[in-house]
C-alpha cells in the first residue's frame, strides 16, 4: 500500500521515500481504516471565519485550488508538516501574533 499511495502525497527523495514508508507502517491498521473512513464521510458545512487553512500548492491528494481561502506554501504537498515545518511554524507565529 505504502509504494502505491506515495507519489500520491510525496513523489521526492530517498530520504523522504524511506520516512513516508516507515510512517505508514507504524500505523496501526485500525487507526487507519478509521482515519480513512472519517476524512471520506466527513459532513462539515460550516467553517469558522477565524479558520487559517494552510495549504501546499503542490497538494496531489486534496488540491489547493479545493480549499476556501488557503493561506499557501508554494510547492507545498500534502507531506510538507514534515518536510517543511519551519515555513508552516512562520505562518502560525506571524498569524498568532496578530491577536
Amino acid at each position: 500500500m505504502a509504494q502505491i499511495a506515495r507519489p500520491i502525497f510525496e513523489p521526492i527523495s530517498r530520504q523522504k521515500k524511506e520516512l513516508f514508508k516507515a510512517m505508514i507502517h507504524d500505523k496501526n491498521p485500525k487507526y487507519m481504516k478509521r482515519s480513512i473512513h472519517c476524512i471520506m464521510t466527513w459532513q462539515n458545512t460550516e467553517v469558522p471565519r477565524e479558520i487559517i487553512h494552510i495549504h501546499g500548492t503542490n497538494d496531489k491528494t486534496i488540491h489547493y485550488k479545493n480549499i476556501n481561502n488557503p493561506t499557501t506554501i508554494d510547492d507545498g504537498s500534502h507531506m510538507m508538516v514534515v518536510f517543511r515545518a519551519e515555513e508552516i511554524s512562520e505562518i502560525i507565529l506571524r498569524e498568532l501574533s496578530i491577536e
